[in-house]
């Protein structure tokens, strides 16, 4: 399994992107590392627009958003659902 974390500039509407893996590196630079070719096809995803700060994702930045923040940090909430 691989995650792939990148960041976007602010988008003003969606955009339709995708991400797909033709083949990874393995290794260091000290001996030649082995090729794992990609499996299967990509994956495509949207980037929204968002306000940064906005949890509940509702256009506003205010105390909600806090108290989601708060719950994540001590593991009530899990920020990836």
């Amino acid at each position: 399994m691989w995650t792939v974390t990148f960041d976007t500039a602010p988008v003003a509407e969606v955009i339709r992107t995708g991400l797909q893996a033709t083949g990874a590196l393995l290794g260091d630079d000290s001996v030649p590392p082995p090729t794992i070719e990609g499996i299967g096809g990509g994956e495509e995803f949207d980037i929204v627009p968002a306000v940064c700060g906005d949890q509940n994702r509702n256009g506003f930045v205010n105390v909600l958003d806090a108290i989601i923040g708060a719950k994540i940090v001590v593991g009530e909430i899990d920020p990836m659902v």
